[in-house]
């Protein structure tokens, strides 16, 4: 390695295509954490996320200025092109007079060896700064995937569950402001130094100087996802089977019921639980996940984000975390009451209340179908005779626009002049509706406008346009439904002749495969007595007859070809 060789160069492979890709995901992820602060978040939760989300959402205001400012970011950074380069400078002073150093005295040699240790400290820090920079290009990256920035990001966002944890403690606070400023998303870094195989130095918006391999190597912890861990537990409680039905001990069969849909337009059967059995043996399961999760001494800043993310607005209370012997953490008594109360609170809203009767499943939870779900292991408490559910109705928007679907295709041109005002006319083109209307004044040119019954969206505008006027609900549901039912027809017109084309050509080529006795055959028609087309044909002359049977799924391929034929003054020969 040269003298001055770019230390930077060296390491420097991919963090180009990192910080020049990162850019395009920005924004979205911002957006989408925004939206993520909800009620549910303490003020403090909510104050640390909003600030850190519009620092990146400002920064997003000019995109240009974000891209070169993360050009310039990390190892990229003039702070780290400077110090690299000073060392190199520094180094090859000292060779330099080392080299034309001549000791005479002991004071002499006293220098000359305090020369030589400044040079290997100096090569030594060289060497850690190649390392260094490496570790931090690695951490760097690792950063911007997990914060979602890279585009080829399959990280969770940050702040939800299973995504990095944007909120916490005053180091979690410290640790994204400085990844920011390394990574270059806000900031950069303005001043280094390598001391011990560390890396020390200043990031914009903090004025002290900070360990910055530390901070690189910080966890700032994962957004627990809870409710996959209490719904894990809840499915492993024995309460409920693998089709999700509880045990029978569980239901309430006394209080079966009908219920009505809101709306009225159809019902479903319900049988509650027991609750408080039911509640009872699942909340032994769940309070046994929520201990699992607080036994985890190393995962304290993930625990503490998912209490700023759920204690709620009005809730203060900060957890208390104390040291243990393994270096770790674990919260006091106070706090671990009142994590696992919410955490359990929580996980409480996904235990169902009842199961819903079907003819599935009556035979399962102990019922038999027949005009009506009775229960055949409890008719001594008295159960409501439970009714077989009625099957929801259509509104009357879609019934009204498939009913006129099939009144356009029975007769396209009457439909229309249902709808049609005096001046205007309809008739039929080529498979299309042209609607003519007179010019308003005398000498006006008439104009015209053309529906393609092949085209569904020419018919949502004339249902627009002719039928329901209005920007209505129902008006605008009935007129995609118009649209829909339009083009299931026209898909459904074309599957059909495709198969039937795909029929003809098969048996134009069976015709091809017979063609020696089809032509005999056909010979012998042009004998008098022969009354009809095709192969079948009747003769009341004593003609030998090739009889050449059509197969079943020729037969209306055959009439076609033989109809085709007659029209075309083919005569017997078809």
């Amino acid at each position: 390695m040269g003298a001055y060789e770019n230390p930077i160069t060296v390491i420097d492979t991919e963090s180009a295509k990192i910080w020049a890709n990162a850019i395009t995901n920005i924004g979205n992820i911002t957006s989408n954490n925004l939206k993520v602060i909800q009620d549910r978040k303490t003020k403090e939760a909510e104050k640390q996320e909003k600030e850190s989300l519009l620092i990146l959402d400002n920064a997003m205001k000019n995109n240009t200025a974000l891209l070169d400012r993360m050009s310039k970011a990390g190892i990229k950074s003039e702070a780290f092109f400077r110090y690299g380069m000073d060392m190199m400078d520094e180094v090859s002073k000292i060779q330099g007079e080392l080299r034309f150093f001549q000791p005479s005295t002991d004071a002499d040699f006293a220098y000359q060896k305090d020369l030589m240790k400044q040079l290997s400290d100096k090569q030594m820090a060289i060497q850690q700064l190649y390392s260094i920079g490496g570790s931090m290009q690695t951490d760097i990256s690792a950063y911007l995937n997990d914060m979602g920035f890279s585009p080829d990001s399959k990280a969770a966002d940050p702040g939800t569950p299973g995504g990095m944890a944007t909120i916490g403690s005053e180091e979690t606070i410290q640790y994204h402001k400085v990844m920011k400023a390394l990574s270059g998303v806000t900031g950069g870094l303005e001043s280094m130094r390598v001391e011990n195989g560390m890396l020390f130095g200043r990031v914009t918006g903090i004025d002290e100087e900070l360990n910055l391999t530390s901070i690189l190597h910080y966890d700032p912890g994962t957004i627990i996802d809870t409710k996959k861990i209490a719904q894990e537990a809840i499915d492993k409680s024995g309460i409920f089977n693998k089709n999700g039905q509880p045990i029978n001990m569980y239901l309430d069969k006394a209080k079966a019921k009908t219920v009505l849909t809101e709306d009225g337009s159809s019902s479903y059967n319900v049988v509650p639980y027991k609750q408080k059995l039911l509640f009872n043996d699942i909340m032994r399961n769940i309070s046994a996940s929520g201990e699992a999760i607080l036994a985890n001494t190393k995962d304290y800043n993930s625990i503490n984000a998912w209490w700023l993310n759920n204690a709620g607005k009005d809730n203060d209370f900060k957890l208390n975390f104390v040291t243990t012997q393994d270096g770790g953490k674990v919260l006091d008594d106070e706090s671990k009451q009142k994590w696992l109360a919410k955490y359990e609170e929580q996980a409480k809203s996904l235990i169902p209340n009842y199961t819903v009767v079907t003819e599935d499943n009556a035979k399962e939870l102990g019922m038999e179908v027949g005009t009506e779900f009775i229960d055949t292991q409890a008719a001594e408490t008295g159960l409501s005779k439970v009714t077989k559910p009625t099957s929801p109705k259509d509104p009357e928007w879609k019934i009204t626009a498939q009913n006129d679907t099939v009144s356009l295709f029975n007769n396209p041109v009457q439909f229309v002049n249902k709808y049609l005002q005096e001046g205007e006319s309809a008739k039929m083109v080529d498979g299309k509706v042209i609607i003519t209307t007179q010019g308003e004044e005398e000498g006006d040119d008439p104009s015209t406008a053309t529906y393609n019954l092949s085209n569904a969206s020419d018919w949502f505008k004339f249902a627009r346009t002719y039928i329901r006027d209005g920007d209505s609900e129902n008006a605008m549901n009935y007129s995609n439904q118009f649209q829909r039912s339009v083009q299931k027809i026209i898909d459904d017109r074309k599957n059909k002749l495709a198969k039937e084309d795909q029929v003809y050509n098969n048996y134009l080529k069976w015709r091809e495969e017979n063609k020696e006795l089809l032509d005999k055959q056909a010979a012998q028609r042009k004998q008098p007595g022969v009354e009809k087309y095709g192969i079948e044909y009747l003769t009341n002359q004593g003609i030998e007859i090739i009889d050449v049977k059509i197969p079943e799924q020729f037969k209306n391929a055959h009439k076609k070809f033989v109809l085709t034929n007659i029209n075309n003054n083919a005569g017997n020969n078809a």
